[in-house]
């Protein structure tokens, strides 16, 4: 089984401020808004380890961004998290963007801006159902105060290579996450009938937290999977189903099937936290666009596909 510990502490307030819009590119600001940064007449507020930060920024193609070196303080490594705040001018609002540091250079540091969809998607054929849970409100304030701690189990599945670069980054400083393989990679494979990957809150004695255990007997509602990738997905729900959300964060639970090259059916349950990125009303019900806190491996499209 394989172990990551994902520090989401400094980054929660951010996803969850009211007045905040997170977008994926700075295609979503209008054209003058969008030209103020450009041309430095506006600044930036980066939320880096912890500490607010104000700077100019400049963009690039690829969907990539600019900051002068010295902005960010010394020792800043590629993988590392950085939200990217753009203030409005009206009504208080802030588009967030997340990115990681992708390159360091002696006179400019290169951001990558991150969008869960980016990765492939996948329409699966079958119906699946969701249960969802939504996260109370004491939870959130306990993972910003780092007095719960997000772990993910990984069982019968390979972590992905590239993966390593975003879920280093969501560290607000090195050394906060520490990927433990307790099995070698090469084992993992399909005489491994059962898979599973689950999210886990730990409380600071190192057990399962009691918020936790109460999270999972609440009652939940379901949905229908819509579309899927490594790092976000989209439901449907029913008859209002979801159109409450008051904080924004969720628990999932899905469990999908495939068969191998012999024609064994092997199983995969997937227990995960999901951000709601944006909600939607439909003729039936709702349609709601997730991003997980941390990508999921790659392998998982192949019970899907």
């Amino acid at each position: 089984m394989a172990r990551m510990n994902i520090n989401v502490s400094g980054i929660v307030k951010e996803l969850f401020e009211r007045n905040n819009i997170q977008v994926h590119s700075l295609d979503a600001l209008d054209a003058d808004l969008r030209n103020q940064f450009a041309h430095g007449k506006k600044k930036a507020l980066l939320f880096f380890r912890g500490a607010v930060l104000q700077t100019i920024i400049a963009e690039t193609g690829n969907r990539q961004l600019l900051l002068p070196s010295e902005v960010l303080p010394a020792g800043s490594k590629a993988g590392e998290k950085i939200v990217v705040i753009l203030p409005a001018e009206h009504d208080n609002r802030r588009y967030v963007l997340q990115a990681f540091i992708k390159n360091v250079f002696t006179d400019r540091i290169e951001l990558q801006i991150m969008d869960p969809r980016y990765y492939r998607r996948v329409r699966p054929v079958a119906k699946h159902t969701i249960l969802v849970r939504n996260v109370p409100h004491h939870l959130l304030l306990e993972l910003q105060a780092e007095k719960l701690q997000l772990v993910r189990e990984i069982e019968g599945l390979p972590e992905d290579e590239e993966a390593t670069e975003q879920e280093g980054a969501l560290l607000p400083e090195e050394g906060k996450t520490k990927r433990r393989k307790a099995v070698a990679k090469d084992v993992y494979d399909d005489s491994v009938q059962e898979q599973k990957i689950t999210d886990l809150l730990f409380d600071e004695k190192g057990g399962i937290a009691v918020g936790y255990k109460a999270l999972l007997q609440e009652s939940p509602f379901s949905g229908t999977l819509v579309d899927f990738s490594s790092g976000g997905m989209s439901m449907a729900t029913r008859n209002g189903d979801g159109g409450e959300l008051p904080n924004g964060l969720l628990y999932c639970n899905f469990d999908l099937s495939r068969k191998d090259g012999v024609g064994n059916t092997i199983s995969l349950e997937v227990n995960i936290f999901a951000i709601v990125r944006s909600l939607k009303v439909t003729a039936t019900g709702h349609l709601l666009n997730l991003m997980f806190l941390a990508r999921l491996p790659e392998d998982i499209l192949l019970f899907l596909e």
